[in-house]
């Protein structure tokens, strides 16, 4: 229990060295508990050839589990097709049971995998006990991935499957935005969102978002009137802000509201390209 509850906290903390230092794989053999965890850690360890050959002994590790570390190694080492066929397994044996296609798509995430995490998050998302969990996983990839457009469609779906919850349906709206797609129906979520919660001023911002893009700048900027620019306010609020100021010939204002922005705190390209067009002489 000792040699688990330690191999889980060197994982967690990013030390998989310290962990293959003090242990080989016949003292992990010996003690099947700790085995998923020295997987784990030749996996952080990037060592592929040493994890191919881990993994294909008959470990006492449950089949699903051992067949994504078989699948990480062999997508690493360039055996692509050996690659499918692990993955194929390791959803073969985890059955549809959430708990273990969750822990499936994590393993895929955190090895790089994206593509398999999706197939996984999917399985969960469309469970109703677990499609909540399901839907944050996949925002997570799509997030990471920096794949706008299959975000909105999923805080589309998210938020038809839980029409109360703000959160899907104010992301849907601003991406729907940053994408200039569906404006009618964005701006009829974001409207419903600034009459439920009127002091909220990301929702407003939003909001302020489709008008710009239904080229309304002046509805845009009285919507924006009382919108804070201090660093408590997102940079996405604050870029919005900056977009509508310039579209109604604040420039020198707009351009002073987007030099408090750095780059790197914006999430999508799509962004980063607006404001290199704001920040441009």
């Amino acid at each position: 229990e000792d040699q688990v509850t330690l191999g889980r906290w060197l994982n967690r903390i990013h030390q998989p060295s310290r962990l293959l230092e003090a242990y080989s794989l016949p003292d992990a053999i010996a003690l099947p508990p700790f085995l998923p965890e020295y997987v784990e850690a030749l996996g952080q360890a990037q060592r592929w050839q040493d994890l191919q050959s881990a993994a294909n002994q008959p470990l006492r590790v449950e089949p699903w589990l051992l067949e994504s570390f078989r699948a990480i190694a062999a997508e690493r080492l360039g055996q692509d097709v050996l690659a499918r066929e692990h993955w194929r397994r390791s959803f073969e044996h985890a059955q549809r049971d959430p708990s273990r296609v969750q822990v499936v798509g994590d393993v895929a995430l955190r090895f790089g995998s994206p593509e398999t995490a999706i197939e996984a998050f999917n399985i969960l998302a469309n469970d109703n006990l677990h499609r909540t969990s399901g839907y944050r996983r996949l925002a997570k990839v799509y997030g990471e991935m920096r794949d706008t457009e299959r975000l909105r469609l999923l805080m589309r779906q998210w938020s038809a499957n839980a029409p109360e919850d703000p959160v899907p349906n104010d992301t849907y709206a601003y991406l729907s935005a940053l994408l200039h797609r569906n404006l009618d129906d964005a701006r009829a979520r974001a409207i419903r969102l600034v009459e439920r919660y009127p002091t909220r001023a990301s929702y407003r911002s939003t909001l302020a978002f489709i008008e710009l893009r239904r080229d309304e700048p002046k509805a845009a900027l009285q919507l924006l009137q009382r919108a804070q620019t201090d660093p408590g306010v997102s940079p996405q609020s604050r870029l919005v802000h900056a977009l509508v100021l310039n579209a109604n010939a604040q420039t020198v204002r707009a351009r002073e509201v987007v030099q408090g922005i750095r780059p790197e705190a914006l999430f999508f390209p799509e962004e980063l390209e607006l404001l290199r067009k704001l920040a441009s002489p």
